[in-house]
């Protein structure tokens, strides 16, 4: 994608990130108003519960007091008019209560008292609904529709004033009531406060209405039964959250300008100080010429650093791929080093064999033939026997000699395997002793050690066999190779006597021999011997 396409790219990415962006906090602003409303509407209706429980405290406590006295005890059972006017004429106004009922035990009406003219208020329930009401809830709290309007009764069980648990059986009930109209209603809100209370009829509960400037909330009056018969409707004006939302559209649109001129400034920026260096570099390097970035080099800031770095990194290409052709060149004359070496091996073990299939057969058989003429001739003289014996000697180190220098021969690579090397190696090496050799060896990648380590590895393994073939005395040789990650191990065991304290000098020289050339291979060798215990050898050879 070319560079113009990301920077637009980017734009409408910044300009949807930003549209986005307002368009959620508009709608974090919208939820958060919603709160808000929510809020506003539940702490008007408990503030609007709290006035009305301050204005019931009155009237419960009118209730609670009288109806817990042995007077009142007394005047049910035996009704008196002149003490019922005597405690009850003034109380209605007082308590601010709009009637008073006194019923018996069997709920029939015994006093009443109200302020409502002519005909007072009727008490708007049946003696069998009261009976009723009164044995379901001692205390009852309800409201009734009346001509007059809605009525709040409560009521309370008439008991002796020694009662104090109010355990006994009621001697009658008392129930005062308050009328809910215009002028109550006005005196619940305080003064100064923008609340507006009515009464609404269940029956039209139902048709809310809907008006966003004014918080609305309602609390439900129930009847003796608990049926809902009227709700007290609450409404306020929210100017105060219309406000809030105003400033919050403006915030809104203030937002989405401030981000649509910073994505302008953003791309009028980057074409100025990152598109033209970008695109210089870019020519650079499609060119691979430090011409097209020679003034931005110059300049000060990230990208004449980058500049010079390119124009650096341009001259670096050019020694490598200098040095790159010099390499190639050694590699291939090191890899037809390596052949010629391989081809010399290769040749030496031929020599070898030849050596052991013809030269070492003749000097055996004539030596057998020196045995037959000695045997043949039993009256030979003491001075020719000795000659013949002299010559059998010579004869026999000529053939050590011999398959000393086949056993060196041996150690090359013939067939272009390692591992056949030192099969083909330990082969040879049995068909010269009775002692019984074992191996375990590991199928070694014929790139896993250079030429000289190879011929190292063998070489080793040869003197290592060989010394505990002539000096160990042992019964069973081990030999193991073993493979892993950038390692091959070599280790050879015997049960042989081990190395005594004072080493002969051929195992000296061969053991010197073994030493010499682990160091040279840059391999970790280690010798562990006890005397009677048998001889360990351990060879690392980290691969190349």
């Amino acid at each position: 994608m070319k560079l113009n396409s990301r920077l637009n790219l980017l734009a409408v990415i910044l300009l949807g990130g930003a549209v986005t962006a307002t368009f959620l906090i508009h709608r974090a602003e919208e939820s958060e108003r919603a709160v808000l409303v929510e809020s506003a509407e539940s702490a008007l209706r408990l503030n609007t519960q709290h006035w009305l429980d301050l204005a019931d405290d009155g009237m419960s406590k009118f209730v609670e007091d009288y109806s817990w006295w042995d007077e009142m005890v007394a005047f049910i059972a035996e009704p008196d008019p002149s003490w019922a006017e005597e405690n009850f004429d003034g109380a209605l106004e007082l308590w601010e209560i709009s009637g008073l009922w006194l019923v018996d035990p069997s709920a029939q009406l015994v006093y009443q008292l109200t302020s409502r003219t002519p005909g007072g208020i009727e008490f708007p329930l049946s003696r069998e609904e009261l009976w009723e009401t009164c044995r379901a809830t001692p205390f009852p709290h309800f409201y009734k529709p009346t001509p007059h309007g809605l009525l709040e009764l409560r009521g309370a069980p008439i008991q002796p004033g020694d009662d104090d648990e109010r355990s006994s059986p009621a001697r009658g009930w008392m129930l005062v009531g308050r009328m809910w109209d215009e002028p109550f209603l006005g005196s619940l809100v305080p003064p100064g406060d923008e609340v507006r209370l009515r009464i609404i009829a269940a029956t039209e509960a139902a048709a809310k209405e809907e008006d966003p400037d004014t918080l609305r909330s309602r609390i439900a009056l129930p009847d003796e039964q608990g049926e809902i018969v009227a709700y007290l409707d609450i409404q306020q004006d929210q100017h105060h959250i219309l406000q809030w939302q105003d400033s919050g559209i403006d915030e809104t649109i203030l937002m989405l300008g401030f981000a649509f001129g910073s994505v302008i400034v953003l791309l009028i920026w980057l074409g100025t100080w990152v598109v033209r260096p970008v695109r210089s570099i870019d020519r650079a390097l499609r060119q691979g010429s430090a011409e097209p970035i020679g003034n931005l080099a110059a300049s000060s800031g990230e990208f004449g650093e980058i500049a010079r770095l390119i124009a650096d990194s341009f001259d670096q290409a050019a020694q490598l791929r200098s040095e790159t052709e010099q390499r190639r060149e050694t590699e291939a004359a090191l890899r037809e080093s390596e052949e010629t070496l391989r081809q010399t091996l290769r040749e030496s073990a031929r020599l070898g064999l030849n050596l052991h299939d013809s030269t070492i057969q003749t000097l055996y058989a004539s030596g057998m033939n020196l045995v037959a003429v000695e045997n043949r001739s039993p009256d030979l003289p003491a001075k020719d026997r000795d000659a013949i014996k002299e010559v059998r000697k010579n004869l026999q180190a000529t053939i050590d000699e011999l398959r000393w220098f086949i056993g060196q021969t041996e150690t090359s690579i013939a067939a272009n395997s390692v591992s056949e090397s030192i099969n083909a190696m330990l082969a040879f090496l049995r068909n010269t002793s009775q002692v019984q050799i074992n191996t375990e060896i590991d199928e070694i990648p014929n790139d896993l050690l250079s030429p000289a380590k190879s011929i190292h590895l063998l070489q080793i393994l040869r003197e290592a066999v060989t010394n505990a073939l002539r000096h160990a005395q042992a019964d069973v040789i081990t030999v193991t190779v073993q493979v892993r990650s950038h390692l091959l191990r070599l280790r050879v065991e015997d049960d042989g006597v081990g190395l005594p304290e004072h080493t002969p000098e051929a195992v000296s020289r061969g053991l010197l021999n073994i030493h010499q050339r682990a160091q040279i291979a840059a391999a970790d060798l280690k010798i562990d011997s006890r005397p009677g215990g048998g001889t360990r050898i351990d060879l690392d050879f980290h691969t190349r």
